[in-house]
């Protein structure tokens, strides 16, 4: 009862003091989104370091093509596995330290970030037949996880993923056709084929022909 009729008799002390609070929220929301943003970094940065680390180049092009080949193709590989189980960690542990709006934030960019190494990721290794069916169980599995963050935005940016696995697995003769529908329309040819060329049967199937053939 004696402060506020002070501070409403003199309009430059109030003034002021409307300031000084407005610059501290503004000072404390750039703190969090500072901090948000280093922790955003960094935990991409570990979804991405556990993928190199336990990816082996066996792993999506087996040796043999004998019936245990087709036994691994139903088991996630371990980077798929760990990566997998950080990202539904991760989405708890999100969730019980944010509120629901930074939570929702941080999940959001996090998934598109994992989207973006998965993205980067699977170019890096060649993919026979077998391998490609391993591929596509991974990608599956990727998507169940970025699924817990149940964020609408996320699951559509995983289409574009998963259309470029089944690149892998596509019949050579289908693949211009293919590459030109759904998702997969808004890329370039280069684009499409830094992905395919990674083909175990790439250069015996001429596919750089067939995509010549239907440009």
């Amino acid at each position: 009862t004696f402060v506020l009729p002070a501070i409403d008799s003199a309009v430059n002390v109030r003034t002021i003091c409307v300031e000084r609070k407005n610059q501290t929220l503004a000072a404390l929301e750039a703190g969090l989104n500072s901090g948000l943003t280093t922790g955003l970094i960094a935990l991409v940065s570990h979804f991405k370091a556990l993928l190199e680390d336990a990816q082996l180049s066996a792993d999506y092009a087996p040796k043999s093509d004998d019936d245990s080949a087709m036994m691994l193709t139903a088991q996630k590989t371990a980077a798929c596995a760990a990566g997998t189980a950080f990202l539904e960690r991760t989405a708890a542990l999100l969730r019980s330290r944010l509120d629901p709006a930074n939570a929702a934030r941080m999940l959001r960019e996090l998934g598109n970030g994992a989207i973006e190494v998965l993205l980067r990721h699977i170019k890096r290794f060649k993919y026979t037949e077998f391998g490609a069916l391993r591929l596509l169980n991974d990608l599956q599995g990727y998507q169940a996880a970025l699924a817990t963050f149940e964020l609408d935005e996320v699951d559509a940016e995983f289409v574009m993923l998963r259309e470029l696995g089944n690149l892998f697995l596509v019949a050579p003769h289908n693949l211009p056709g293919v590459a030109s529908e759904g998702e997969l329309a808004r890329l370039d040819r280069k684009t499409i084929l830094s992905y395919v060329q990674q083909r175990a049967d790439f250069k015996q199937a001429r596919i750089g022909k067939l995509f010549d053939a239907a440009a």
